[in-house]
């Protein structure tokens, strides 16, 4: 049974307050509170010792100092219950969870439970990300410090998430993030418990809105048939279908919003397309960020985002009748978050002299992928949208990860790395689905799943400079249709469908 919003307990673990989202993330907390609900944030008052913020590229001799200032000037201005983690860890624990995480560190094994949170993994994760995916070999004095700080921030982050449980009794839980050490003990802790993490993120296809809860479209079918039995037609209706192709037009020509933004493509084409030989069969790749968190699922054939690539290599190089097109992601090069060591210099570090039907096409080339369309004989990613966008254009595509459009059907999800291998040497057919399914989900994906924000300028890259808000009456139920449905897809999940927001 719900819980009814007067009697929900929302724990918002926000940890840091550097980065403008969480202005976003507190508006949505208020507009929580204002319809019954009791919100509590968590704030890390300089509390870990390892966090997003305190990679390997800062030099800042306070990495703290922004955070520390707005949690200490800001975050009280919106009323809300404010508990630091340095009050929730007593002067005996520190010590005792240094240990731990030391002890760790030098043991270092694959796989360690921590009152049943697994805190290898997402350490892993934030170890790959701390490096921008440069990470030391094994043995490095470096590496094992950088991990026990790491671990102990995950020690940290179950014990007050433990904490919390008993003391407060979260019946849900809301934030912007829910990866790293910083925030994904709380992800866990409480999911194993049935306690829900909403998550709020920025939605890729549209600067002004948010997606709830994405992970959900990666680890089944359920958020996609739930949404499609809402409807009265199968297939998209005329509206509907105008829409989806006003949506694919402008991303062909133009790209998505963010990528507009970061002016990642624009380049010419024509030479590299020039050299294409249409008489063979030609494969492309798309590859993702080699330190990018949330790619590297349970049950993938793969154990990383290197590891796909460097064996999908391997597999194609000595098949001359099939030439291999990687395309390296163009946050690779460009941008504050780029890669330290990427795809192309994993693939030259381990083949030494490329295959003679490998080619690499490195994002300083600044081509659109929408132009390779029409030479793609295969197309293959690990989770990649692109991959729902080649089959917009009837391109086979084959999933070597864990896809949001995975388990529909529509692209071919090899169960072994032999099975894999087979469909990219052409062995096995890949599989076509239904155009007008392809469709329909590409519309429940780029469109529905979509929902409009509005009370900041955008969401993604917004400079925070106000609210799109005059009064805090703004917030109260029935001013904002989509904020009145986001609070309900988080206070009454069972009785809201995420993308039936119109």
């Amino acid at each position: 049974m719900a819980t009814p919003p007067s009697q929900a307990r929302v724990l918002l673990p926000l940890i840091q307050t550097s980065h403008y989202q969480y202005y976003q993330v507190l508006a949505l907390a208020k507009a929580l509170q204002l319809r019954g609900a009791a919100v509590r944030i968590l704030i890390c008052d300089s509390t870990l010792d390892g966090c997003e913020l305190k990679n390997s590229r800062r030099r800042d001799r306070d990495p703290c100092l922004t955070c520390r200032h707005n949690a200490r000037d800001l975050v009280g201005l919106f009323g809300l219950d404010v508990v630091l983690l340095s009050d929730l860890i007593t002067d005996t624990q520190t010590p005792r969870l240094r240990e731990y995480a030391a002890n760790l560190a030098s043991e270092y094994p694959p796989e360690h439970e921590y009152k049943g949170v697994e805190i290898i993994r997402m350490t892993n994760e934030s170890v790959v990300r701390h490096y921008y995916g440069s990470v030391p070999s094994t043995g490095s004095p470096d590496l094992r410090s950088v991990r026990e700080r790491y671990l102990y921030s995950a020690l940290v982050g179950v014990d007050v998430a433990e904490n919390q449980h008993r003391e407060w009794a979260p019946t849900a839980l809301m934030n912007d993030m829910a990866v790293y050490a910083d925030w994904a003990p709380y992800t866990q802790y409480f999911a194993q418990r049935g306690i829900p993490y909403n998550l709020v993120s920025m939605a890729p296809f549209d600067l002004s809105a948010v997606m709830l809860n994405y992970e959900e479209l990666y680890s089944g079918t359920e958020r996609f048939e739930r949404w499609r039995s809402t409807r009265e037609t199968r297939p998209l209706g005329e509206i509907e279908q105008r829409e989806l192709n006003a949506f694919v037009a402008e991303r062909f020509s133009a790209g998505g919003g963010f990528e507009q933004t970061l002016e990642w493509f624009g380049g010419d084409a024509r030479h590299l397309l020039s050299q294409i030989d249409r008489s063979k069969r030609n494969v492309f790749l798309f590859s993702n960020l080699t330190w990018d968190v949330g790619i590297n699922y349970d049950g993938a054939l793969y154990e990383d985002v290197i590891a796909w690539v460097l064996d999908s290599v391997r597999v194609l190089a000595e098949h001359p009748g099939t030439h291999l097109y990687v395309k390296t992601h163009p946050e690779e090069s460009y941008g504050s978050a780029h890669s330290e060591r990427g795809v192309e210099a994993a693939i030259r570090e381990h083949f030494g002299e490329l295959p003679s039907n490998v080619t690499i096409i490195p994002p300083e080339l600044k081509i659109r992928p929408y132009d390779l369309f029409q030479f793609i004989d295969l197309g293959v990613v690990y989770n990649s949208t692109i991959g729902l966008e080649m089959m917009l254009k009837d391109i086979p595509v084959v999933v070597a990860g864990k896809a949001p459009y995975g388990g529909h059907g529509l692209s071919t999800e090899p169960r072994t790395t032999a099975e894999y291998a087979d469909v990219l040497r052409g062995r096995v057919e890949p599989a076509r689905a239904d155009p007008r399914l392809i469709e329909l989900y590409a519309y429940f994906y780029f469109i529905k799943s979509q929902i409009p924000w509005r009370l900041t300028k955008q969401v993604y890259f917004d400079d925070f400079s106000g609210f799109a808000f005059d009064r805090l009456d703004d917030l109260l139920p029935g001013k904002d249709p989509y904020l009145d449905h986001l609070c309900r897809c988080i206070l009454e999940p069972e009785r809201t469908v995420v993308e039936a927001w119109t």
